[in-house]
């Protein structure tokens, strides 16, 4: 092994920095999000640099196989300029994801998934971002399950159907 290659172990990330192993860990929550959705999502603002930046780090990391990037046509795609970038975790990526972040229940975007359907995944994950900033802003706890949904949860707190007043439209607990 030459002095310059460094080992890893497996499922360790190849020359670790924050933003690559915050992008790991928002689409091991999101499952899909394009570039743009990634910016936001990390700086709160969209500029040139910052969407460079971000395609140079999903870029290495599809390199180093721990996400797969793909094209796919918007809804509202104009018909001239570079369609944008949808990234999701690759089989790699979901390892390293069950490892260091199983809270998120990580799924697989598969390279042969459908590109007419990851508008739909887009626009859910872009959902799921609004609830969780909702639930953050009024202390509320989130539970987001995107696998084995043939089980049911069971709520921890059980009210009697008496205390919930229908005729109330703000939807509070008496």
């Amino acid at each position: 092994m030459s002095p310059l290659a460094t080992e890893t172990k497996p499922n360790q990330l190849p020359y670790p920095n924050a933003l690559r192993k915050s992008v790991l860990e928002a689409l091991a929550e999101y499952y899909v999000l394009t570039i743009k959705d990634l910016v936001q999502l990390f700086y709160g603002g969209i500029t040139e640099s910052r969407e460079t930046s971000m395609r140079r780090a999903t870029s290495r990391l599809e390199r180093d196989a721990y996400i797969n990037r793909m094209s796919y046509c918007p809804d509202d795609y104009p018909g001239y300029g570079t369609l944008p970038l949808a990234c999701g975790l690759s089989f790699e990526g979901l390892c390293w994801a069950q490892e260091n972040c199983a809270w998120a229940d990580p799924k697989e975007l598969i390279k042969d998934h459908s590109p007419l359907t990851i508008e739909h995944e887009i626009k859910r994950a872009r959902f799921h971002m609004k609830v969780v900033g909702m639930c953050e802003e009024h202390h509320l706890e989130l539970f987001w399950k995107k696998t084995d949904l043939n089980h049911t949860v069971k709520p921890l707190l059980h009210l009697p159907p008496e205390s919930f007043d229908p005729r109330a439209h703000s939807g509070e607990l008496r």
